[in-house]
């Protein structure tokens, strides 16, 4: 997203990105509103610089790592409530399953 851009050369400590949102744009985006919703005195983020490189975004996973996004998967849909009114978060389920993963490694090796 360009609001981590734009405070890049900042230090981590002294970034907020959510001060730099305008407050009906992140209810909006929360609500998934259509554009148009947002006020007139919403100012638009600046143009990506295309002088700046992409990111290489492939995820060259090695068979356990693939094996372990496949397990954390599984279990993070779990998470999923099957009323009216909860879409699906494929990230969600896998941060989810991710975090039990974590917690079951930490378990099994006696930290606590």
């Amino acid at each position: 997203m360009l609001i981590f851009l734009s405070g890049s050369d900042l230090p981590f400590h002294m970034y907020n990105p959510d001060a730099e949102l305008h407050p009906t744009f992140k209810e909006a985006w929360c609500k998934r509103l259509a554009p148009a919703t947002l006020p007139e005195d919403y100012l638009e983020q600046n143009r990506l610089n295309n002088a700046i490189p992409d990111v290489d975004q492939t995820m060259n996973l090695t068979a356990d790592e693939r094996r372990l996004i496949v397990a954390a998967d599984t279990i993070g849909v779990r998470l999923q409530y099957n009323t009216p009114g909860f879409l699906p978060n494929a990230r969600q389920h896998r941060s989810f399953g991710i975090a039990i993963l974590t917690m079951a490694q930490v378990r099994k090796s006696g930290q606590q």
